[in-house]
């Protein structure tokens, strides 16, 4: 480019500056999530930054169904057909336990195994203390039935036998938050420590010998009685408080007992 020699001088002589270039950027894009259309794939493998709904608590439930009891001597006891409650709602997980109230004479008493709608089910948790009270908690995972048969076998003859079913719905886990047991002797009371956990919940288990009479419950709420033999029933309750604390079973009449509680944190 070739400038005429007076405006070149006037360049020169700093009268005429020349204008400095703008530069323009490109405005962002915004992107709206809901004009986004991403597959299952881009999901999966990339991060997600805008923001992500909360995904909903699955509701935590522990709740008593049935019970059954016998005055039989066997080592083989069949409840029959017992109650489950409803099925499960789909994306649930439910588990059906069975509570064992045994009496088999000996302290080396067991459950050797449990039967629920025909499988197979697995011990969780036992005690079994002098005269052989054997108090166990047995479980299988099933989501649809809503009754079954119940059966169980004992180590050795018992003189009686009760259990009771219960339902466990959605817990963090089938393995207890929290365990503990007791034995009694020649007593009308039998404590021990529970720590329930936040939005969860506990079944308590309270196994007599003879000459027990009803019971009652502190810190807990009682579900049922069981009636395994004249003048002696077992118990169970659920205890729903959050915390640390004691739980007692008082029965009627003093005598050997055992107590066990488990507790289940929800999601």
């Amino acid at each position: 480019m070739i400038l005429k020699p007076a405006l070149a001088a006037m360049f020169a002589s700093g009268l005429i500056v020349p204008e400095t270039p703008k530069l323009v950027f490109p405005k962002p894009a915004i992107v709206k999530a809901e004009n986004l259309e991403l597959s299952k794939h881009m999901l999966l493998g990339m991060p997600l930054t805008l923001g992500m709904l909360p995904g909903k608590k699955l509701p935590f439930d522990l709740t008593y169904r049935d019970s059954y009891g016998t005055a039989t001597d066997a080592t083989s006891y069949n409840a029959g057909t017992l109650s489950f409650g409803p099925a499960a709602a789909t994306g649930h997980t439910r588990y059906i336990l069975v509570c064992t109230h045994g009496c088999v004479n000996t302290t080396a008493g067991r459950i050797n195994s449990v039967t629920i709608a025909g499988t197979a089910a697995t011990r969780l948790y036992f005690r079994s203390d002098s005269e052989g009270r054997p108090t166990e908690i047995w479980y299988i995972q099933n989501n649809n039935s809503t009754s079954g048969t119940v059966s169980a076998v004992t180590s050795t003859t018992g003189a009686s036998f009760g259990l009771s079913v219960w339902t466990l719905t959605n817990p963090l886990s089938i393995t207890p938050t929290f365990t503990n047991s007791a034995g009694a002797s020649s007593s009308t009371t039998n404590s021990v420590s529970i720590t329930v956990p936040d939005g969860g919940a506990g079944v308590c288990l309270y196994s007599t010998n003879f000459n027990s009479g009803t019971s009652s419950w502190t810190n807990a709420t009682e579900q049922y009685e069981v009636t395994q033999q004249s003048g002696q029933t077992s118990s169970g309750a659920k205890a729903t408080t959050v915390g640390t604390y004691t739980v007692t079973a008082t029965s009627a009449g003093a005598q050997n007992t055992t107590l066990v509680v488990a507790c289940w944190s929800s999601l």
